[in-house]
């Protein structure tokens, strides 16, 4: 509906406030990502530009997400929040100068779990409830949507 799209959009715009202007970790290479998992998701679930789920090595996880709405739009959603509020500088730096942030996370996935706990903080505000009723028609769905960018966000930790 145009109400929802309309709060999606709101989301993202407030996302889009949360990054810095930093050379790499911005918006703008939040938005690439976004995009290329979203071609690559289409492909899968197509069979175009030469790509099938055999020549991925984990062909049942390919299916999968061929086939789960929710799983496809986790990867497009953890790919605009993933570096949201990301400071610019590695992890390590972060541990090494004693940074607060670091010392919340203990150490661990810093700006990526961070930048998990901001997004899924603002995605919970009470505006968003019709957007999240949406996605997520019952405890078990937002449960499993919170878990999917979990462990899509932390996967960025490289």
């Amino acid at each position: 509906s145009p109400e929802l799209l309309d709060l999606l959009c709101q989301f993202i715009t407030t996302i889009s406030s949360g990054y810095h202007e930093h050379s790499f970790h911005n918006f703008e290479h939040a938005s690439h990502v976004a995009m290329a998992c979203s071609k690559l998701l289409h492909a899968i679930e197509t069979g175009s530009k030469g790509v099938s789920t055999s020549d991925i090595p984990s062909r049942s996880g390919a299916e999968a997400i061929a086939r789960d709405p929710l799983a496809q739009f986790s990867c497009i959603f953890a790919a605009v929040i993933h570096d949201v509020d990301h400071p610019g500088v590695p992890n390590s730096t972060l541990i090494s100068e004693k940074s607060p942030v670091a010392e919340v996370y203990k150490g661990r996935a810093i700006s990526e779990q961070n930048s998990f706990q901001i997004a899924w903080a603002l995605f919970l505000e009470d505006h968003y409830k019709d957007l999240r009723l949406t996605l997520c028609p019952d405890p078990q769905e937002l449960a499993r949507f919170r878990q999917l960018l979990v462990n899509l966000v932390l996967a960025t930790d490289l």
